[in-house]
């Protein structure tokens, strides 16, 4: 096998190697990477709005959506002078901006909202601000799709029974006092979501759930109109949630002494006006945080549960970069962690999407420029950052080929940086210290229908006080829903 994959599989990819190093019989042997590059094109989606921190989601009728920022919190005040600020200004209508695809990301409309009704609330039908930032999808085993979004310090839900074509306020106050929330689906109308509560988060519809600090647990059994009380997650802070529709188990992955999954294994049976059962099992024990969002998992139809992250440098044994595990057994077991990216440039907000079994595909953000300091913060003026995509079919390795982790095909998607300069990792406070807050907290990504990778970003090379969102997806190249399928350009 090649010295870079026997490294990468070990986590040192990046860091100074003898050539004395041997590979031994019980060396983390990585499979062979896919040998045909995935292809990439890309278009703004629209330039009249803002699009920071844009989110995906594959619905079952092969829709794709498109959630982004308002840009209200993305705002960055040193570049307001520039004509494109016109992007916030010109159809800002106070919450986050919603488009769906049924071609694969070839084409974009977007979902007017400004005559949104209430399911329960006749006083706020026709509310605009129902949230401005934070949007998150989740899909019901039924095809309602939901979405939440933060307005001020509270997070409203909705519901679209058409695959995101238009929107019914279920709860303008769907939570309280909360940020950062995520969200996902089980049976009909039945939603989770986790979110940080702070000063006195979450009243929603019940009082007993008043008073939450810290990150919480919440049930929806009527499609996100009433919330049961929070019961904390026992993590620091909110990460991307899941739900297996085989046994109604819900993930969370969570920093805590390192890199675990949390597991509510009888959710689906289990009404949370009691605490909730819940489990922990150890990802990855040597995991230092880089980013401010955290791990991010994915299921695939069969349970397993794929895991990505941005490793910092306070592990010797695994040098700054993206990490990725898997496991097939609820959670449990986990591969041995395996870096992805190649190094030593800066790279940081990896986001997860599968496939068919074992089929990944991963972006992330890459800097031009190793940066000393490991602080995207840091970046320097003109230096470019550039979205990559990474993609393996081996997720679990691969007893036949006689490899033991997952060996991943790296490609730069992005034809030209998306940025330059600072990224923000630390929230709002960027506003105040000049630090560029236009592309938010991360970006994501998507396997599309027809099986290629389909990425959502934020874009600032219009220059303009708020990012655009740009819309890069796989036009050639192995499908990902299809092992062994090349796809090719129209």
């Amino acid at each position: 096998m090649r010295m870079r994959a026997l490294l990468a599989a070990i986590g040192v990819v990046g860091a100074m190697v003898p050539m004395a190093v041997q590979a031994t019989a019980d060396t983390i042997v990585a499979c062979q990477a896919p040998t045909v590059d995935m292809e990439f094109e890309q278009a703004y989606i629209d330039e009249t709005r803002a699009g920071g921190e844009p989110i995906l989601e594959t619905l079952q009728d092969g829709t794709l959506l498109w959630g982004s920022h308002a840009g209200t919190t993305h705002f960055y005040s040193p570049t307001v002078a520039d004509q494109t600020s016109a992007a916030f200004v010109q159809n800002y209508e106070g919450q986050t901006y919603q488009y769906w695809s049924d071609d694969d990301g070839a084409t974009w409309h977007f979902s007017p909202r400004n005559a949104i009704q209430s399911a329960e609330q006749g006083s706020l039908a026709g509310v605009n601000n129902s949230g401005f930032s934070d949007p998150v999808f989740a899909e019901d085993m039924a095809g309602n799709v939901f979405i939440s979004e933060i307005n001020l310090a509270n997070i409203a839900v909705s519901k679209s029974e058409d695959s995101g074509r238009t929107w019914t306020l279920q709860n303008f106050f769907g939570l309280t006092v909360s940020d950062r929330q995520w969200m996902a689906a089980d049976e009909e109308d039945v939603v989770y979501m986790t979110a940080n509560g702070f000063g006195g988060g979450s009243l929603g519809n019940t009082v007993p759930g008043a008073g939450n600090l810290g990150n919480y647990i919440y049930k929806s059994s009527d499609g996100g109109v009433t919330w049961s009380r929070g019961h904390s997650t026992g993590g620091s802070s909110s990460s991307d949630i899941k739900v297996d529709w085989n046994t109604g188990a819900v993930y969370q992955p969570q920093q805590s002494n390192g890199l675990r999954l949390a597991v509510w294994p009888n959710a689906r049976a289990e009404d949370f006006s009691s605490t909730p059962t819940v489990e922990y099992h150890t990802i990855f024990d040597g995991y230092r945080q880089q980013s401010s969002i955290g791990p991010t998992i994915e299921l695939d139809d069969a349970g397993n549960i794929y895991a990505t992250w941005d490793q910092d440098s306070g592990n010797a044994d695994y040098p700054p970069g993206i990490y990725f595990a898997a496991s097939q057994d609820g959670g449990k077991n986990w591969t041995e962690p395996v870096r992805v990216d190649e190094g030593p440039e800066h790279s940081f907000w990896p986001w997860l999407e599968v496939g068919a079994e074992g089929a990944v595909g991963i972006a992330w953000l890459e800097n031009e420029n190793v940066i000393p300091s490991e602080n995207a913060e840091d970046a320097a003026a003109d230096s470019g950052w550039h979205v990559m995509a990474a993609q393996t079919f081996d997720a679990f390795g691969n007893d036949d080929a006689d490899c033991d982790v997952a060996g991943f095909n790296v490609v730069q998607a992005s034809t030209a940086p998306v940025h330059h300069g600072t990224v923000c990792t630390g929230g709002t406070v960027c506003q105040a210290r000049a630090v560029d807050r236009r592309l938010g907290d991360y970006f994501g990504n998507e396997i599309a229908s027809g099986g290629g990778m389909v990425i959502a970003v934020s874009d600032t090379q219009q220059g303009g006080s708020v990012a655009l969102p740009l819309g890069i997806r796989q036009v050639a190249g192995p499908s990902f829903t299809e092992p062994g399928v090349i796809l090719t350009r129209d």
